[in-house]
């Protein structure tokens, strides 16, 4: 499988996992209470470890905002 392939599956899947109605409703409360929980990780190495999370998350936020729903 070339990995323009793979690529063009991955953001199918993309597009419809985050377009669908229960993850347009539920997914961004819930990205937004984990945002806030990976706070403290409870893991010695919590303070590098919640930039790498919270980056991830920034991502989705970014194309939620993206959509006229979520503004």
């Amino acid at each position: 499988m070339s990995p323009k392939f793979r690529e063009g599956r991955t953001d199918l899947l993309n597009s419809r996992t985050l377009n669908h109605p229960f993850a347009e409703k539920f997914l961004p409360v819930a990205l937004m209470k984990f945002y806030t929980d990976v706070e403290v990780t409870g893991s010695h190495t919590e303070f590098y470890d919640k930039f790498g999370i919270r980056f991830e998350i920034n991502t989705l936020f970014k194309y939620f905002w993206g959509s006229a729903y979520h503004k």
